[in-house]
């Protein structure tokens, strides 16, 4: 029996993919589509994989409370966990090619074109500062700085450090790693905050596949075993 819950209390509806769908007590909450925020097309994406994915799962909850055949239970509800699977799945495609599309967007807006001398002079500056500094903090010399130029929004210097490999500008590569993110945030930011959310949908719909393919694995198996303890006494 489904048990509800006013959705406004428990997990705030944020959408139209989480307005009508309930709380349930005997699926676990992470997998509400509810858990997913944001307004973005993988935010969406991701709460309408979860919510065809949380539906499926009560009706097989549902339907487990009230079938007494457990091996036609079992039967009929492996081929539709598996076709939910499939749906889920593609979703989770889905929102992986969104990232590599958001991924290609921030990486153009943060390092437009420009002449190849002119960037091996930038990143000669930054070497060569790097080369002077003291031994051991020739990196975070060359990191601050560029942090500066990248907060100020200096596109050309930009380009040119995060275009070439992290050594030829006197960095780590954990170090261009941060100032690409600090750069996305600068330039684009609404790109990153939709890079986040679809991040976060994608951990959602794969935890809740996990636990959904977890339940169903031992709900099968129990079904189909009970069967099998009652025929035995039969022998």
């Amino acid at each position: 029996m489904t048990h509800i819950v006013d959705i406004e209390r428990a997990v705030p509806p944020v959408s139209k993919e989480v307005r009508g769908v309930v709380v349930r007590i005997d699926i676990p909450p992470s997998n509400h589509p509810g858990m997913i925020r944001g307004d973005g097309p993988g935010a969406q994406s991701g709460r309408a994989a979860l919510g065809h994915l949380y539906d499926a799962w009560g009706k097989i909850q549902d339907a487990a409370k009230v079938v007494t055949d457990k091996g036609r239970l079992a039967a009929a509800a492996q081929p539709f966990a598996e076709r939910a699977l499939d749906r889920a799945s593609r979703a989770l495609d889905t929102l992986t090619q969104q990232t590599e599309h958001l991924d290609r967007e921030i990486a153009a807006a943060i390092t437009p074109p420009q002449s190849d001398a002119r960037a091996g002079e930038i990143r000669n500056y930054w070497l060569a500062r790097a080369g002077t500094a003291t031994k051991g903090k020739a990196s975070l010399t060359a990191f601050t700085g560029l942090r500066a130029a990248i907060e100020e929004g200096d596109l050309v210097t930009m380009s040119a450090v995060l275009s070439a490999p992290a050594y030829l500008s006197g960095l780590t590569q954990e170090q261009q790693g941060l100032l690409r993110l600090a750069a996305a945030r600068r330039v684009v930011p609404d790109h990153v905050a939709r890079r986040e959310e679809t991040d976060t949908a994608i951990a959602r719909v794969r935890g809740a596949i996990d636990d959904f393919s977890a339940t169903m694995a031992r709900s099968l198996k129990d079904w189909r075993d009970d069967d099998h303890r009652h025929l035995e006494t039969l022998r």
